[in-house]
């Protein structure tokens, strides 16, 4: 005879598959993608901020630097108000530079690669950890809109999770990040929480939290689409 615990997870993904059926019915086929490696990058990076980019100066014909002011640290030792400079490439011809001033950006940040001409440009402030850029090769930042607001609440206890090595925490933080996080982050803790599953199957209170947050229909189509997809 079935055990109550056996009865009870059976029921549970019951309620997962139904209600993944029941919005994939009011679904186009369209997938949805994350353009950001931000929430990988930042379990590694050194200082991960909300911040607003001020003069921006452009050093060389492909490099850029700026100075960021501080308005929030998920990670790292940098307070709000500080400033710091960061630099970044370049590379596609005749395109605006990523960052102007006035820009909001959440974005992870490292030391620039060993060797680089960063270290002939800025050398001294190199030497002082004064000299940042963006991680995963410049694409590990989200820019924040205009007159938008941001929780980076879940962000932050995600990150304290990777740093204490609390497997289960960090796909419970991922999973309240997909439910309640603006798209960009959610669709980027989507792609997180699927690779930290591999082959396995995602614990059913992350899988039906998945699929909960697949059912809001404030969120576009693409963006619920892609839950789904990790949600089965």
């Amino acid at each position: 005879m079935a055990s109550s615990h056996q009865f009870a997870s059976k029921r549970r993904r019951f309620l997962i598959v139904a209600i993944v059926a029941a919005a994939l019915a009011s679904l186009d086929a369209q997938a949805a993608t994350s353009t950001s490696n931000l929430i990988e990058a930042a379990e590694h990076a050194t200082l991960t901020v909300v911040a607003v980019v001020q003069e921006r100066a452009q050093v060389d014909q492909r490099r850029y630097a700026a100075w960021i002011k501080i308005e929030r640290t998920l990670s790292g030792n940098v307070g709000t108000g500080d400033r710091l400079r960061i630099g970044w490439e370049e590379l596609a011809s005749g395109r605006e530079p990523r960052f102007a001033d006035g820009d909001r950006i959440l974005v992870a940040l490292v030391p620039p690669p060993k060797l680089s001409l960063w270290y002939e440009v800025f050398a001294e402030d190199l030497q002082r950890g004064q000299l940042l850029t963006p991680a995963a090769q410049g694409t590990a930042f989200m820019r924040i809109p205009a007159g938008t607001q941001i929780s980076t609440d879940r962000f932050v206890r995600y990150l304290h999770a990777v740093a204490t090595r609390d497997e289960s925490g960090r796909r419970t933080a991922l999973a309240r990040m997909v439910r309640l996080a603006v798209a960009p982050i959610a669709l980027a803790a989507t792609e997180r929480l699927e690779a930290l599953s591999h082959d396995s199957p995602l614990p059913p209170p992350v899988a039906l939290a998945l699929a909960s947050a697949a059912m809001d229909r404030s969120r576009p189509d693409r963006v619920r689409k892609r839950i789904l997809s990790a949600a089965v």
